[in-house]
């Protein structure tokens, strides 16, 4: 969603006749649900997971809340280990499959952190979950046990250097590797500008690598993920 208003905007959208975007669970800015609501572009999320399907869906009125699909899962959060986002205090969410027919039932721990409450602001009485913020996998990982949440939009890639694709791995607790695809070459200002940007964005002293690449070899993952984490 980020390239494609990098790309064109809004009105690329609106050109190409978008009436509602459904994205899965992730971070959205407020700016983002303002331009899809002065666009006339209905914008919403589905949060699930491979396990078990659908988990919850994003609430119409309050953007951020999802209210639990109490048919298909039960929702707890452990609060033995928990990450700090934004300010809030988040939970690990463990889900609990209700239509495990051949398998006893089973309690997943997803890798997700969020906070979970038994009612949303639009009035809707029933488990809601917000401040969603996972896989595990965004978030970096330091030497000395800390993590911290990695958010970035693609703008904040292309500003610095023009490319035709980007992936951000974190290989270790030291080592940050950024590829970009569709250069065979980059200037030092621009292996220097994305350095920076690393350093600035995690606070931390990584080993930042920048490999200029033709294409980038995605391992036939169709989620294409900007940034992953062998860490987590």
């Amino acid at each position: 969603m980020d390239m494609i208003l990098g790309i064109g905007g809004v009105e690329l959208l609106k050109e190409l006749g978008v009436k509602r975007w459904i994205q899965f669970a992730g971070h959205r800015s407020p700016e983002t649900n303002k331009i899809f609501k002065k666009a006339g572009i209905a914008i919403s999320a589905n949060y699930s997971s491979e396990e078990t399907g659908p988990i919850a869906f994003e609430c119409s009125e309050f953007p951020g809340s999802y209210h639990v699909a109490i048919s298909n899962v039960v929702v707890e959060t452990d609060d033995s280990l928990t990450a700090v986002v934004d300010g809030e205090t988040l939970s690990r969410v463990l889900i609990t499959h209700l239509h495990s027919y051949a398998t006893p039932l089973i309690r997943y721990d997803i890798g997700d952190f969020a906070k979970l409450s038994q009612s949303c602001g639009c009035g809707h009485d029933g488990p809601t979950l917000s401040n969603i913020y996972g896989r595990a996998k965004q978030f970096i990982y330091f030497p000395d046990g800390r993590y911290v949440s990695f958010y970035f939009e693609a703008k904040d890639i292309q500003s610095r250097v023009e490319c035709s694709e980007y992936q951000i791995h974190q290989r270790d607790t030291e080592t940050i590797i950024i590829q970009i695809g569709g250069r065979e070459i980059l200037s030092e200002e621009e292996e220097n500008a994305l350095i920076k940007f690393i350093k600035y964005k995690t606070g931390g002293d990584f080993n930042v690598e920048v490999r200029p690449v033709l294409q980038i070899d995605w391992h036939d993952n169709p989620k294409q993920l900007g940034f992953t984490s062998a860490c987590g």
